[in-house]
């Protein structure tokens, strides 16, 4: 049956054709594309330009068992401390003021997590 797991799964299928141009799943024939989307068989994304967070959360979002797929709380705290490094540079670039920044912030705390950082060469230092 469907679940919101499915969402989870488009949304991993998307960012991978965003960051390869390529679908994942592509055979010559509707059979083979379903028996590739059933076995999760994809190409790997080139790990050489993204950060080991961004191809894991888009490894995780398009695991086959929707059993083993993280739910949508699960990816934020996979990503809240990018947001947050996020949220200081727009606070400097934008002016946004700092009530505007500390709610977005307030908001964001139920999802703190792993420290890690989206893109390589990408850190929170530079973003604040």
């Amino acid at each position: 049956p469907y679940t919101n797991k499915a969402d989870i799964w488009s949304l991993g299928c998307i960012i991978y054709e965003i960051m390869t141009l390529s679908q994942p799943f592509s055979a010559s024939n509707p059979l083979s594309i379903a028996k590739k989307i059933v076995d999760g068989e994809y190409t790997p994304i080139p790990d050489d330009y993204y950060s080991p967070l961004l191809l894991d959360t888009v490894k995780k979002c398009m695991t086959a068992d929707q059993n083993y797929r993280p739910n949508i709380t699960e990816i934020c705290q996979l990503m809240v401390d990018v947001l947050m490094a996020q949220l200081d540079f727009m606070r400097e670039k934008d002016n946004l003021s700092s009530m505007e920044i500390k709610q977005l912030k307030e908001r964001l705390k139920s999802f703190e997590g792993p420290t890690t950082t989206g893109f390589k060469g990408f850190s929170t230092s530079e973003a604040q």
